[in-house]
């Protein structure tokens, strides 16, 4: 690939000399001019032909390239802004510790530029700057790509702003968080699906936020749930009926099941798919279900949660069932019949697990030598729980 010959003008349109230096990331170029007190650096970028600045390491989008000449003004830096960005990137002070230092450089745009873009600011550093920078849309693009976040102090203007509320969206790092970037977007911009397409990719959470259309628009909602389930919880009462989103989103989290209707949670396939996925699903299933031999030997198998539990009263005295959930585990012991804690294959089986389930055991099994021994040998603290007897 040819890169082409960029030339840069100054101020006062005369040409400064800058040489190519191939990038490591394929596709651009860096482009350095060696300046007396400070460099200034481009990258072209041969994916979507746009002209970045970089000035001190910093990227910033400037404009796109429709020639191979491009017109710069390159203004030297003050001394204030100078300082001000060595506090900030050399010795790696806060913005708030640097804006004390050099209060004037509150509203110098290429500090601002530098603060909001190292990715360990707070967010809310966006208000130590002046208004004006608060409101200027490329600082406030540059600030939300670097951190999503920054959304939540942006002007009411940005806020409604899809361009930057795009790009935050996109920023989004906290994936299951329940305060997605989405929160911070204008009411008219959560009603926009492509906005809501793009943050639901970023945090499934975000769903909770957007409009209730959007909440009843089965494209967004499957588009969620196949990567968050219990994202369910925030869609429409319609889509918590329809089987398809159901499935979706069980097969991602069986814990989804609790926002199914009432007539999925009674649907044996929905159910089946929950418990595969975390036995405690089987808290969410229907009485018919939770009776029902085959799920409950499926839920008490997949999971060291407490699904036996869950179990009817019949299915919690069925040796069987008993056998495989204290297999897998131990404590599981606590929801057996009375009977079933009293059979001592069933009991050998539990403290072979975990040696603590001997609480749980009769009496009388508390006081057997194998049983007691073998839950020591598994758990030591396990013998506080032996009979005194």
């Amino acid at each position: 690939v040819k890169h082409p010959a960029v030339t840069i003008c100054d101020s006062v349109g005369e040409s400064i000399p800058f040489h190519i230096i191939e990038h490591a990331n394929g596709g651009e170029v860096i482009i350095e001019r060696g300046a007396t007190q400070h460099k200034y650096f481009l990258i072209y970028d041969m994916k979507d032909g746009r002209i970045y600045r970089m000035h001190l390491g910093h990227r910033i989008i400037v404009d796109t390239l429709c020639t191979t000449t491009m017109e710069l003004a390159l203004a030297p830096c003050s001394e204030v802004e100078s300082n001000a960005m060595e506090s900030l990137l050399t010795e790696k002070k806060s913005v708030a510790a640097t804006l004390k230092k050099y209060p004037t450089a509150y509203d110098k745009f290429e500090v601002a530029m530098v603060a909001m873009t190292i990715t360990s600011t707070p967010p809310e550093s966006l208000k130590l700057f002046s208004e004006p920078l608060q409101r200027n849309k490329e600082l406030v693009l540059a600030a939300v790509q670097s951190n999503g976040d920054v959304l939540a102090h942006v002007s009411k203007e940005l806020s409604d702003d899809e361009q930057v509320v795009m790009m935050a969206v996109k920023s989004d790092t906290h994936e299951w968080d329940y305060f997605p970037v989405l929160k911070y977007a204008s009411e008219r911009l959560r009603a926009i699906k492509n906005v809501v397409m793009a943050a639901v990719q970023k945090n499934g959470q975000a769903l909770y936020w957007a409009s209730s259309d959007l909440r009843a628009d089965k494209e967004v909602v499957m588009r969620v749930v196949h990567r968050c389930g219990r994202a369910l919880a925030y869609a429409s009462e319609h889509l918590c009926a329809d089987k398809e989103v159901v499935m979706a989103a069980v097969t991602q989290c069986g814990w989804a099941l609790h926002y199914a209707s009432v007539e999925l949670r009674a649907d044996k396939e929905v159910v089946m798919t929950a418990v595969t996925q975390t036995g405690h699903a089987l808290r969410h299933a229907s009485v018919e279900l939770r009776s029902d031999r085959e799920v409950i030997m499926v839920a008490v198998t997949q999971t060291v949660d407490d699904a036996l539990r869950y179990a009817s009263k019949d299915l919690r005295a069925d040796k069987e069932v008993v056998m495989a959930a204290v297999h897998r585990r131990g404590m599981a012991l606590e929801y057996a019949s009375e009977d079933l804690r009293a059979d001592k294959e069933v009991i050998i089986t539990a403290v072979n697990q975990t040696g603590d389930a001997l609480r749980y055991a009769s009496k009388d099994l508390r006081a057997d030598e194998k049983v007691v021994i073998t839950a020591v040998n598994q758990t030591g603290d396990a013998l506080r729980y032996a009979s005194k007897d």
